[in-house]
């Protein structure tokens, strides 16, 4: 059995077919960052424009055998070597636009043809 373990600011809901809850997965303490450094670099018609830069990705827990973390995109992508973070996908929103849930989380292409479920 797999340990799955948000470390996303929110909790995160799997839902079925019929977009009701299958699964949720409340925020745990801690939370995976990637700081970022903004730097204004001008202005286009008046509307400031800027560049950003990302630092070194902060409080990441080590790799733990049979144990999955849910992050955000940026953090996955800042470490795409990580086959343990997982990314909501195929995201559902109500009729305002509000995120409800997901249909599944992604592993990304990093990982190992050992870990097939």
């Amino acid at each position: 059995m797999y340990k799955i373990i948000n470390k996303t600011p929110h909790p995160v809901y799997i839902l079925g077919d019929d977009n009701k809850v299958i699964k949720m997965f409340p925020k745990s303490n801690g939370m995976i960052r990637v700081p970022e450094s903004i730097k204004s670099v001008g202005t286009i018609n008046k509307i400031p424009i800027t560049t950003t830069q990302w630092g070194e990705t902060t409080d990441v827990p080590k790799a733990k055998k049979d144990v999955f973390y849910i992050v955000s995109q940026l953090v996955k992508s800042a470490l795409p070597h990580r086959y343990d973070f997982l990314v909501p996908k195929q995201v559902i929103r109500d009729d305002s636009g509000n995120i409800i849930g997901c249909k599944c989380l992604d592993i990304g292409e990093s990982v190992p043809k050992t870990l097939y479920f």
